[in-house]
């Protein structure tokens, strides 16, 4: 039987559960065709201690099993972040070879993240010739990312440049993200793999509940820059100003006291529900009695939420964004507005509301591409090229 391994650079962890859990949902999707174990290396924000290794048996996936490393690391005068990239190298290194003491050759590494997790892809193909391939996720890399995250500077892109030198095949989860790429590097090899929906838990059925009332949106971020919170809430302002409109915006995200206080400067404070980050069990209960989702983006990669709202039998209005038309459809389950024209976001979600109610039943069928099932196939059927 052919063993896969899985260098996660970004992967839930008791300190951070939610954390990488679109890469946990990939590896879930994989399991149901081929054992995968995944290694993750995670340093320590909240104690300190000395390194520790455990070992997981996921509870519903037979064939998953997880490595992750805890460590920490001390002030180091000016050379911390450098001692602890290396670090958690080494500690990658390690138990990938604690691997092939227990199971045997390796037939195939797959790296989610390039930068950490890439280096050691790497070494192992130059020492033991193993193939290796790379999913990425990270939204820094997208053009539009450049006024808010670090990009394709120079020590990172001489830095990916070393590492897909060798890579056997490149797995963006977007065209858009790997059109980005092919402007840097050289890729010959490239098969867009979209991020999946646990269709388990994001689903539309008898069960759904029937909305009525004032039309109620949820925005579910981390209320960042990249999703533009603030030009969304003055969309919602426009909304209730001008066209006169009562609604309901449920907000899931972390605390901001300064969005807090704009919202109470647009005068629509009593409009909005502020809701901590939650489980995807408690996001579905939330999305379930919706009637849109709103996503206002910069840039993406993907955007998860959006296709977790469709499964859920909702539409999304969402940013222009050229990632968003891959797989959204205009009319159908979603609503494009021009990114940061918050005027135009506003007759949008007018326009949603006047479209309203949806069918959230031929809402929920366009989701069937980004299943467990679809989405590990199609990735088994890429090992396969190489396995």
């Amino acid at each position: 039987m052919n063993k896969i391994v899985w260098l996660a650079s970004w992967f839930p962890s008791k300190e951070e559960p939610l954390n990488g859990d679109f890469i946990k949902r990939h590896a879930e999707a994989v399991s149901l065709f081929k054992p995968v174990h995944v290694i993750h290396v995670k340093r320590r924000l909240k104690s300190y201690g000395k390194t520790i290794i455990e070992n997981y048996q996921d509870d519903k996936f037979v064939n998953l099993t997880y490595s992750i490393a805890y460590y920490s690391m001390p002030n180091l005068f000016g050379i911390e972040k450098l001692a602890s990239y290396c670090y958690a190298l080494c500690l990658y290194h390690k138990m990938i070879l604690q691997y092939k003491t227990k199971n045997g050759k390796i037939d195939l590494i797959h790296v989610h993240i390039a930068l950490r997790a890439g280096w050691v892809a790497l070494l192992h193909h130059f020492f033991y010739r193993t193939p290796y391939f790379i999913t990425e996720q990270y939204s820094g890399y997208m053009p539009e990312a450049k006024p808010f995250k670090p990009g394709f500077g120079f020590w990172r892109t001489n830095a990916l440049r070393i590492i897909f030198s060798r890579v056997s095949c490149f797995l963006p989860v977007s065209n858009a993200l790997g059109h980005s790429f092919q402007q840097h590097f050289p890729i010959r090899h490239l098969q867009p793999i979209y991020n999946v929906v646990n269709m388990d838990i994001f689903k539309t059925d008898n069960n759904t509940p029937i909305k009525d009332g004032i039309p109620t949106f949820i925005h579910i971020s981390t209320l960042t820059a990249q999703k533009n919170p603030e030009d969304m809430l003055r969309a919602f302002h426009t909304l209730k100003h001008e066209y006169l409109q009562a609604f309901l915006l449920q907000i899931v995200g972390p605390c901001r006291s300064d969005l807090k206080q704009l919202a109470q400067d647009l005068a629509i404070d009593d409009c909005i529900a502020w809701i901590p980050e939650t489980t995807q069990q408690s996001l579905f209960k939330l999305i379930q009695h919706a009637d849109a989702l709103v996503l206002y983006s910069r840039f993406e990669t993907f955007g998860c939420v959006n296709m977790e709202a469709i499964a859920s039998g909702i539409p999304v209005v969402v940013s222009d964004l050229p990632v968003f038309r891959e797989y959204l459809l205009e009319g159908i389950n979603a609503f494009f507005a021009e990114t940061e024209n918050p005027k135009q976001l506003a007759a949008t979600l007018h326009k949603c509301i006047e479209t309203m109610p949806f069918n959230s039943k031929s809402i929920a069928a366009t989701a069937h591409d980004f299943s467990y099932q679809h989405i590990g196939a199609k990735l088994i059927e890429i090992y396969k090229k190489y396995l």
